[in-house]
Formats: C-alpha cells, structure tokens, sequence
C-alpha cells in the first residue's frame, strides 16, 4: 500500500478506526463495557447529555442511542434523569460504577493517543488533528444522498 496515494485513504481511515477500537478494547477490558468507552466519555464531557445530543454527536440514530443506553444502565454504568423542563427527554449521567471506570476510559485514551502519536512532533500532532476536522466538516456538510450520488458520478466520468 502506497503511503502517498490518495485514493488509499478510506482505507487508512478503516484500518485506523479498527485498530484504534481494538486497542482501546483490549486495555479497557476489565471494565465490562465492551465498545462504549466513547459513550461514557462524552457522557463525561458534558454537563447535560440528552438522548437525542449523544445521537447528534456521535452521527448514529435515536433507536441506536436508545438500545445503548438500555444497555449501559442495565449494567449500572450510566442512569436517566428526566429533565424536568421536557418531561420527554431524560439526561444521560455516570452512575457511580460508571464514575469508577471514567478515570481509566480517559487514561486508556490518553495512552493509546500517546502510543498513536509516536515520533509526532507537537505541531504534526496539531496539523493532524486540524486536517482531520477539516475533512470531517467537509464531509458532514454534504447530504448523504447528494454525496453518494456525486461519489457514483464522478466514478463513471
């Protein structure tokens, strides 16, 4: 694979995304939480997490969310608050088993980030970063329809 060819980088992005969830699977383990140290994360990260803002953020739809969650608070990892400005809508919180493990999901990252990072300098790793959210909302601003039937016209011409 020809690390200077352009058409290769869906494929990076693949093999990236499954080494970086295997990885990260493997160190967080003993947690029990299998593929959802993202969910936790952001959970985490915000003040006030609904439903409906986890499935925004991480681009999967509301049943998605739904069945996670179920998941996540079956096994004590997460509770539901209702909001008590939208009796509908319930804010997504870490319980205390799920407040146990948020330390260890942040320095699973920030050691796989690490180890990922190896031989970047601090602007590479900046670059990198930029480009990757450059290339994402170039992506994100696109119609998912518009984009797959521009994808096949510019295959056949």
């Amino acid at each position: 694979m020809n690390p200077h060819n352009a058409d290769a980088v869906g494929l990076y992005f693949y093999l990236l995304d499954k080494l970086y969830q295997r990885l990260l699977s493997y160190d967080l383990d003993f947690t029990g939480l299998e593929r959802y140290f993202m969910v936790l994360w952001a959970i985490d990260e915000s003040e006030s997490l609904t439903q409906q803002n986890l499935a925004d953020l991480l681009k999967i739809d509301k049943a998605s969310v739904v069945r996670i969650a179920d998941d996540l608070e079956k096994k004590g990892f997460i509770q539901r608050v209702m909001n008590p400005m939208d009796k509908r809508a319930y804010f997504l919180e870490l319980s205390k088993k799920g407040n146990k493990y948020i330390k260890d999901i942040h320095e699973g990252i920030d050691n796989l980030n690490s180890e990922m990072f190896i031989g970047f300098t601090q602007k590479e790793k900046e670059i990198f970063v930029e480009l990757l959210n450059k290339a994402y909302l170039n992506l994100s601003q696109q119609p998912e329809s518009d984009f797959l039937l521009k994808f096949l016209a510019e295959r056949q011409g």
